[in-house]
């Protein structure tokens, strides 16, 4: 009689665990499922941070020759609509999202202390533009500790700025508009340029 019972007693607790398991098991796929596609939104992110950073790197490229044969960041609004032209024809995709979700209106880039250019988003779309006098090495390296607070811009926009002598900075804007950082040292991910001669204003 007592292994009749004991025997009862252990096909009722295999029941009522089962019933638990059935019970929680929309809850547990879930959980599994958001846990994947948080994975997956998270390499889809890294992969497009460093696609972008390739085209902050072509973009920096571009800018350094630009600088170079004019002695000058650009800046009339002419030289600018061409410039951002020529540098929309070399980096066309946007690698957070797609072109032809975004707006069509008008988007002021961040800057600093120096002018800000604001051209229709279908003809600058995701390229910024801007001069700060004030710029040199060293706020560069503080930047890429600490990025200043407007730098905000829609995903995968590309914002250039240069001090409109000698030097220029690029950053770029991740999934949260945010600067993207450089996976090993969690540093803003800049790439700097250079160009040799004066303007002389």
């Amino acid at each position: 009689m007592f292994k009749i019972t004991r025997y009862l007693s252990r096909c009722a607790v295999m029941l009522f665990m089962t019933s638990l398991a059935i019970e929680h098991a929309p809850i547990l796929a879930l959980a599994n499922g958001s846990a994947e596609q948080g994975l997956g939104d998270y390499q889809a992110h890294e992969q497009a941070n460093l696609v972008l950073h390739g085209q902050m790197q072509r973009v920096a490229n571009f800018l350094e020759n630009y600088c170079t044969m004019n002695y000058s960041f650009p800046q009339s609004t002419d030289d600018v609509r061409w410039l951002t032209k020529q540098l929309m024809d070399l980096v066309p995709n946007n690698p957070f999202t797609d072109q032809e979700d975004q707006p069509s209106d008008v988007i002021t880039f961040p800057n600093t202390s120096g002018p800000t250019y604001s051209l229709p988003y279908g003809v600058q779309n995701k390229i910024g533009l801007s001069i700060d006098n004030g710029l040199d090495d060293s706020i560069i390296e503080e930047w890429r500790t600490s990025p200043p607070d407007d730098w905000q811009a829609p995903p995968g926009t590309i914002s250039a700025i240069s001090n409109n002598r000698n030097l220029f900075v690029v950053w770029g804007a991740g999934a949260d508009g945010r600067p993207i950082k450089n996976d090993l040292s969690g540093h803003t991910a800049l790439v700097v340029g250079h160009w040799v001669g004066t303007w002389n204003q």
